[in-house]
């Protein structure tokens, strides 16, 4: 590529990506000031300008123990923690903050744990929540949970944070241009989480196939990709 006069490109390879993203934060610290980025995720080529956070956090109930023969004399934790599921399930049908491109926030109640033995009543309780968050409602969410349930609600995860590039931006328009396709957005996570930068993900490859046996990319599409990337890079300014 040749990029017009006074344009540094910097080409940033990044590591553990896919196994809890501490690549780029520690690179993203080391790396001279830039006005624009490229994140080169599979999307079949298609400029996606907007991404959701990621906030994880953890429900925990205590309750009372008793013998099972005897509940009314405990206080029953996994009961009153799936009080508070079927609370965050009214909520998520609910109005939860929304965004043009990534629609609704969604909380996912995805682990649960309780219990001591088959015959006592739990005196504790907890559940994991994953929680896709939008800009403008991340850690403000946590502020609508603390409403909804009676749980004790812990943070465990709320760096990855939710990004948006406006259409505008000059990234965003050389990409389209580029590329020839619609904007698009993404539920899944990558380093553009640690960018502070306008910024557009866009890359050769299927996203529903990452992580799987199938994920791949062809010759073909490699090529259209080394195309766009070279016209975004000789156009910028």
């Amino acid at each position: 590529a040749k990029p017009k006069p006074g344009t540094n490109i910097l080409i940033a390879l990044t590591q553990e990506e896919e196994t809890g993203g501490k690549g780029m934060p520690v690179m993203a610290a080391k790396l001279p000031a830039h006005a624009a980025a490229i994140v080169g995720e599979p999307t079949k080529m298609q400029p996606c300008i907007a991404q959701k956070g990621l906030l994880i956090a953890k429900l925990t109930v205590a309750g009372k123990t008793a013998h099972a023969s005897r509940p009314q004399q405990g206080k029953n934790a996994i009961m009153l923690l799936a009080e508070d599921i079927l609370r965050l399930q009214k909520l998520a049908s609910g109005k939860l903050p929304s965004h043009p491109l990534l629609g609704k926030v969604t909380i996912t109640p995805t682990m649960m744990t309780g219990g001591s033995a088959r015959n006592v009543v739990p005196a504790h309780a907890e559940a994991i929540l994953d929680i896709r968050t939008i800009p403008g409602a991340h850690q403000e969410i946590l502020t609508l949970l603390n409403k909804t349930v009676k749980s004790t609600i812990t943070p465990l995860s709320i760096r990855l944070v939710p990004k948006a590039t406006a259409k505008t931006a000059n990234i965003a328009k050389l990409a389209a241009k580029a590329s020839g396709k619609r904007f698009i957005s993404s539920t899944g996570m990558s380093d553009w989480a640690f960018l502070s930068c306008p910024a557009v993900k866009i890359g050769p490859g299927d996203p529903t196939l990452s992580h799987t046996k199938q994920e791949r990319i062809s010759e073909t599409e490699y090529k259209k990709a080394v195309k766009v990337y070279t016209a975004i890079m000789e156009e910028y300014t």
